[in-house]
């Protein structure tokens, strides 16, 4: 998201980092607390579909599991 706030393509619109900056920057508390929901529910999605069975596969191959 850092990478988001330094260079925005404008072919993509703006990303969630950006939607929080801007509500920082406006005081809209709303934009701020839905932009943080937002990449706690990006956060998690990510969690579950690409980390968690890379760790259960990780740990699979290693022996530590069944």
């Amino acid at each position: 998201m850092a990478a988001e706030l330094i260079a925005v393509s404008p072919a993509l619109g703006p990303g969630l980092g950006q939607m929080l900056d801007t509500g920082r920057t406006l005081g809209d508390m709303a934009l701020v607390l839905g932009s943080i929901g937002m990449i706690m529910a990006v956060g998690i999605l990510v969690e579950r579909v690409v980390f968690s069975p890379l760790r259960q596969r990780t740990l699979r191959n290693r022996g530590l599991i069944r």
